[in-house]
């Protein structure tokens, strides 16, 4: 009895993770797991070690959806990552393709719970939010994302699993718009020499990244213009600036 309360009680739901192969969906879930379970990878950074080299998954082996389960003594949350493909991509939009029940390979990191806990939740979750994940680094594929983002709008606006679901955009590799340190680096971290560098380095990362979603804007501004369903442009251009201005915050709480 107190422990399926206590199931009761727990705040639980999916979280899809969306976007073209080699934008780090798989990697971005990977980490989120592997942080839920106390695996901080911030302890190699701080320490200079190279990152496990398991936390990089190759993004020519997602070919099916795989799942991943984040679980707190008050939250039950499954990440699901389906393939980023071009022929696999058709299955975001599938009729049959509901991800309240989407189903793939299961890769529970956190698998603590008991055997009638982990029974209870499986009814149908809802989906909380999807996460488009988007190569920041790759301007080339921007128009590709663009008409994959309307396309999966649209569906979302005439599908009823995702009424309640929140859109965000998530720029991923801005790791990529750094600048390489020169080779005369000062020793000290904490010198005033060494955080100016730091800082214009940070300054040069915010350029790059306002550069980034302004042509991708740009790119999904194009698409709308020929898209001819004028119905569900009006709906979708709200939505669209909706998640631009939820994403440009996001940025900048990261980048503060």
């Amino acid at each position: 009895m107190l422990t399926r309360q206590h199931a009761a009680k727990k705040h639980r739901g999916k979280l899809l993770l969306l976007g073209l192969d080699g934008a780090g969906k798989s990697t971005l879930v990977n980490h989120l797991s592997r942080i839920s379970i106390g695996d901080d990878l911030t302890l190699y950074t701080a320490k200079g070690l190279e990152l496990p080299s398991y936390l990089f998954p190759d993004p020519t082996r997602t070919l099916q959806t795989a799942t991943y389960r984040v679980e707190t003594n008050d939250k039950y949350l499954q990440l699901v990552d389906p393939p980023g493909r071009r022929t696999s991509r058709a299955k975001w939009y599938s009729s049959t393709g509901d991800f309240s029940t989407f189903s793939g390979s299961s890769n529970n990191l956190n698998n603590l719970a008991p055997t009638a806990v982990a029974n209870t939740f499986q009814t149908v979750l809802p989906i909380l939010a999807v996460l488009f994940v988007i190569d920041a680094s790759d301007p080339v594929r921007f128009p590709i994302v663009a008409t994959e983002l309307i396309r999966f709008l649209k569906h979302k606006s005439r599908t009823k699993v995702f009424f309640n679901t929140q859109l965000f955009l998530v720029f991923n590799k801005v790791d990529h718009f750094l600048p390489p340190l020169p080779a005369e680096t000062p020793e000290e971290p904490q010198s005033k020499e060494y955080q100016q560098l730091l800082n214009n380095r940070k300054q040069l990362q915010r350029a790059a990244l306002r550069d980034a979603r302004r042509e991708l804007r740009k790119c999904v501004d194009y698409e709308l213009k020929m898209d001819q369903r004028r119905p569900v442009l009006v709906r979708m251009q709200v939505e669209i600036q909706d998640v631009y201005n939820a994403a440009g915050s996001v940025r900048d709480e990261r980048m503060s």
